[in-house]
């Protein structure tokens, strides 16, 4: 462990709260967005979804959530989302439905391949829409079709690379990735460098690192909060007095 406080190269911005709980493991946050997240919501096709015959609706990212309530109003997607099962992946998809009054059904593993399987163990979910980013990985919408249900992809978002000035890899202890699209923009700007340890939030975003031939770390869940306790118990630190 560095005897400096350890400096962590975030690839994505930081609420004010997650700021405060890595100042306290004695850890420096720098968040530095690599990509941008741009609304691509149709108002017409969304409602068509939310009011159709389908039985089921899937998001695997609180941006979905917050396209969609972009163009439709809250109590409007409130009444639609808690009409039908409501599926999502990870406590920070799950709390975005939450604000909404609607208390989503969340697998146990959190990630697209457990979803696919807790709905897939239901009875009931034999037609959904998927409200999604134009980049996402095929593997639940495979599953899930395989297994003889109906799923009808909804494209709500997309995330794009962005340019990112005068960062020094060299100057940080680890660098965290959140997403595929991010780890492609950082590698577009700069290298991997031999000083900086790999934390990715999951194992969709970790395969993307792994052709680097480096060792990548994940938390236990996909969010910030275990993201820092995993950095915390990787350097064994200590909280700060």
């Amino acid at each position: 462990m560095p005897e400096r406080k350890l400096r962590i190269l975030f690839t994505r911005g930081l609420a004010e709260q997650e700021i405060r709980l890595a100042k306290s493991y004695g850890i420096e946050v720098s968040p530095k967005p690599f990509t941008e997240y741009v609304v691509d919501a149709d108002e017409k096709r969304i409602k068509q979804h939310l009011s159709s015959d389908t039985n089921g609706f899937i998001f695997t990212s609180a941006r979905a959530i917050g396209a969609i309530a972009s163009v439709i109003p809250a109590t409007e997607l409130r009444d639609e989302l808690s009409s039908k099962a409501t599926f999502a992946v990870g406590e920070e998809t799950a709390s975005s439905i939450r604000q909404y009054g609607v208390n989503p059904i969340v697998p146990n593993a959190h990630n697209a391949a457990g979803l696919a399987t807790e709905i897939i163990s239901r009875s009931d979910t034999l037609h959904l829409t998927y409200f999604c980013s134009k980049i996402r990985r095929p593997d639940m919408v495979q599953a899930l079709r395989a297994s003889g249900l109906a799923i009808e992809e909804e494209v709500v978002y997309d995330t794009t690379g962005i340019k990112v000035d005068s960062i020094n890899p060299e100057d940080y202890d680890a660098i965290t990735f959140y997403s595929p699209s991010a780890v492609r923009s950082y590698l577009n700007q700069y290298e991997l460098t031999d000083n900086l340890e790999i934390f990715a939030i999951g194992n969709t975003t970790r395969t993307a690192l792994l052709e680097s031939g480096r060792e990548v770390m994940t938390p236990s869940k996909p969010n910030t909060s275990s993201m820092l306790c995993k950095i915390k118990e990787y350097y064994q630190l200590e909280d700060e007095k």
